[in-house]
């Protein structure tokens, strides 16, 4: 029951993610430039692996599939977190 429970509230806070995601790039001009170079450098990015040999380039994008996966889950504790220390503080402030 908790590997389901705990399938369930990942999915939701993937959800939620996902839609706060979705206003920022709606929402936030800055984060949309941010994202604009970070398109311009992954392209050079490519290019620059393309140039490497088969197992140079395996090492580094591995590693950078590595750092993607903890920063996702990296966020999605964060997000938890966040969560918590709002229900401490609406308890703090006598809301709930």
């Amino acid at each position: 029951m908790k590997v389901e429970y705990d399938k369930i509230i990942n999915k939701i806070i993937e959800d939620l993610i996902g839609y706060a995601y979705e206003a920022i790039i709606n929402n936030d001009e800055e984060f949309r430039e941010m994202e604009k170079k970070l398109c311009v450098h992954s392209k050079k990015m490519k290019d620059v692996l393309n140039h490497l040999d088969s197992s140079d380039r395996k090492v580094i994008e591995e590693y950078m599939e590595q750092v993607q996966c903890i920063n996702g889950e990296y966020n999605n504790k964060i997000y938890v977190q966040g969560v918590k220390d709002c229900v401490k503080a609406l308890k703090f402030f006598e809301v709930i």
